[in-house]
Protein backbone atom coordinates (compact mmCIF):
# COMPACT_ATOMS: atom_id res chain seq x y z
CA UNK A 1 0.00 0.00 0.00
CA UNK A 2 2.88 2.79 0.99
CA UNK A 3 4.58 1.44 -1.95
CA UNK A 4 1.61 2.18 -4.13
CA UNK A 5 1.79 5.47 -2.64
CA UNK A 6 4.91 6.39 -3.18
CA UNK A 7 4.62 5.99 -6.66
CA UNK A 8 1.60 7.80 -7.46
CA UNK A 9 2.52 10.66 -5.49
CA UNK A 10 6.50 10.64 -8.00
CA UNK A 11 4.20 10.20 -10.58
CA UNK A 12 2.40 12.98 -9.99
CA UNK A 13 4.77 15.53 -8.68
CA UNK A 14 7.37 14.62 -11.90
CA UNK A 15 4.61 14.98 -14.26
CA UNK A 16 3.17 18.27 -13.19
CA UNK A 17 6.68 19.84 -13.22
CA UNK A 18 7.35 18.25 -17.09
CA UNK A 19 4.47 19.85 -17.95
CA UNK A 20 4.96 22.95 -16.53
CA UNK A 21 8.46 23.24 -17.11
CA UNK A 22 8.54 21.23 -20.93
CA UNK A 23 5.24 20.28 -22.63
CA UNK A 24 3.66 23.69 -21.73
CA UNK A 25 6.85 25.93 -23.04
CA UNK A 26 6.96 23.53 -26.00
CA UNK A 27 3.42 24.27 -26.86
CA UNK A 28 3.46 27.82 -27.12
CA UNK A 29 6.94 27.32 -28.81
CA UNK A 30 5.16 25.53 -31.39
CA UNK A 31 2.00 27.44 -31.53
CA UNK A 32 3.90 30.49 -32.23
CA UNK A 33 4.69 29.29 -35.54
CA UNK A 34 1.83 29.17 -36.76
CA UNK A 35 -0.45 31.79 -35.18
CA UNK A 36 -0.01 35.42 -34.22
CA UNK A 37 0.31 34.88 -30.30
CA UNK A 38 2.19 37.54 -28.37
CA UNK A 39 1.64 38.65 -24.79
CA UNK A 40 -1.50 37.76 -23.62
CA UNK A 41 -0.98 33.94 -24.30
CA UNK A 42 2.81 34.09 -22.87
CA UNK A 43 0.74 35.51 -19.32
CA UNK A 44 -2.00 33.55 -19.65
CA UNK A 45 1.03 30.04 -19.85
CA UNK A 46 2.93 31.17 -17.20
CA UNK A 47 0.16 31.37 -14.68
CA UNK A 48 -0.68 27.62 -16.03
CA UNK A 49 3.23 26.92 -15.40
CA UNK A 50 3.25 28.65 -12.08
CA UNK A 51 0.04 26.28 -11.14
CA UNK A 52 1.77 23.52 -12.36
CA UNK A 53 4.74 24.22 -10.30
CA UNK A 54 2.77 25.18 -7.29
CA UNK A 55 1.12 21.80 -7.24
CA UNK A 56 4.76 20.04 -8.23
CA UNK A 57 5.73 21.53 -4.94
CA UNK A 58 3.15 19.90 -3.35
CA UNK A 59 2.92 16.68 -4.18
CA UNK A 60 7.11 16.42 -4.07
CA UNK A 61 6.81 17.57 -0.37
CA UNK A 62 3.64 14.96 0.27
CA UNK A 63 6.12 12.41 -1.44
CA UNK A 64 9.38 13.11 0.31
CA UNK A 65 7.62 12.90 3.63
CA UNK A 66 6.21 9.58 2.93
CA UNK A 67 9.64 8.27 1.74
CA UNK A 68 11.43 10.02 4.90
CA UNK A 69 8.20 9.66 7.74
CA UNK A 70 8.35 13.17 8.22
CA UNK A 71 5.57 15.60 8.19
CA UNK A 72 7.21 19.10 6.32
CA UNK A 73 4.87 19.70 4.59
CA UNK A 74 2.28 20.92 7.43
CA UNK A 75 4.94 24.08 7.65
CA UNK A 76 4.55 25.00 4.48
CA UNK A 77 1.08 26.19 4.58
CA UNK A 78 1.77 29.90 5.08
CA UNK A 79 3.31 29.59 1.86
CA UNK A 80 0.37 27.89 0.37
CA UNK A 81 -2.37 30.40 1.79
CA UNK A 82 -0.27 33.48 -0.17
CA UNK A 83 -0.14 31.52 -3.33
CA UNK A 84 -3.77 30.65 -3.08
CA UNK A 85 -3.76 34.44 -2.68
CA UNK A 86 -1.59 35.21 -5.49
CA UNK A 87 -2.80 32.62 -7.85
CA UNK A 88 -6.48 33.80 -7.25
CA UNK A 89 -5.59 37.20 -8.10
CA UNK A 90 -3.53 36.27 -11.54
CA UNK A 91 -6.38 33.99 -12.26
CA UNK A 92 -8.95 36.90 -12.07
CA UNK A 93 -6.78 39.02 -13.75
CA UNK A 94 -6.99 37.06 -16.82
CA UNK A 95 -10.62 38.31 -18.09
CA UNK A 96 -9.75 41.71 -17.20
CA UNK A 97 -6.46 41.96 -18.94
CA UNK A 98 -8.36 40.39 -22.27
CA UNK A 99 -11.67 43.23 -21.61
CA UNK A 100 -8.84 46.21 -21.67
CA UNK A 101 -6.86 45.34 -24.16
CA UNK A 102 -9.24 43.26 -26.06
CA UNK A 103 -9.22 45.76 -29.49
CA UNK A 104 -4.69 45.22 -28.89
CA UNK A 105 -4.92 41.91 -28.41
CA UNK A 106 -4.62 39.59 -32.01
CA UNK A 107 -7.76 37.03 -32.74
CA UNK A 108 -4.95 34.30 -32.45
CA UNK A 109 -3.53 35.47 -29.47
CA UNK A 110 -7.24 36.25 -27.73
CA UNK A 111 -8.01 33.05 -28.72
CA UNK A 112 -5.04 31.05 -27.22
CA UNK A 113 -5.05 33.03 -24.57
CA UNK A 114 -8.56 32.21 -23.73
CA UNK A 115 -7.96 28.27 -23.82
CA UNK A 116 -5.02 28.34 -21.47
CA UNK A 117 -6.38 31.39 -19.15
CA UNK A 118 -9.55 28.75 -19.04
CA UNK A 119 -6.93 25.66 -18.33
CA UNK A 120 -5.39 28.02 -15.40
CA UNK A 121 -8.78 28.56 -13.80
CA UNK A 122 -9.39 25.08 -13.80
CA UNK A 123 -5.77 24.22 -12.45
CA UNK A 124 -6.66 26.67 -9.93
CA UNK A 125 -9.66 25.18 -8.79
CA UNK A 126 -8.11 22.04 -8.57
CA UNK A 127 -5.65 22.68 -6.70
CA UNK A 128 -7.53 25.14 -3.95
CA UNK A 129 -11.29 24.25 -4.14
CA UNK A 130 -12.50 21.18 -5.77
CA UNK A 131 -10.84 18.80 -7.04
CA UNK A 132 -11.81 18.34 -10.77
CA UNK A 133 -9.55 15.28 -11.62
CA UNK A 134 -10.67 11.74 -10.95
CA UNK A 135 -8.41 9.74 -12.35
CA UNK A 136 -8.03 6.50 -9.72
CA UNK A 137 -10.94 3.88 -8.56
CA UNK A 138 -10.53 5.23 -5.32
CA UNK A 139 -11.35 8.92 -6.70
CA UNK A 140 -14.84 7.52 -8.64
CA UNK A 141 -15.98 5.50 -5.92
CA UNK A 142 -15.73 8.40 -3.65
CA UNK A 143 -17.54 10.71 -6.05
CA UNK A 144 -20.17 7.80 -6.80
CA UNK A 145 -20.45 7.18 -2.62
CA UNK A 146 -20.41 10.87 -1.37
CA UNK A 147 -22.16 12.69 -4.87
CA UNK A 148 -19.66 15.68 -4.70
CA UNK A 149 -16.82 16.57 -5.05
CA UNK A 150 -13.85 16.42 -3.18
CA UNK A 151 -12.09 19.63 -1.84
CA UNK A 152 -8.61 20.66 -3.61
CA UNK A 153 -5.40 18.69 -2.73
CA UNK A 154 -4.08 22.14 -1.19
CA UNK A 155 -7.00 23.07 0.52
CA UNK A 156 -7.47 19.24 1.88
CA UNK A 157 -3.76 19.14 3.10
CA UNK A 158 -3.96 22.60 4.92
CA UNK A 159 -7.80 22.11 6.17
CA UNK A 160 -8.64 25.67 4.68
Amino acid sequence: MRQRLVRRLRYLWTFELLNAVVIFPALILALWQSFQIGGFTVYTTAVVCGLLLAGAACWHRMYWDVIQGTRTLARLGPLFRVLNFLFGALVLSIPVVLLLWMDAIHPDDRLVGTGMGVLALLEYLNYFHVQLSYDNRADVRYLLRHRRLKRGIIARTFGW
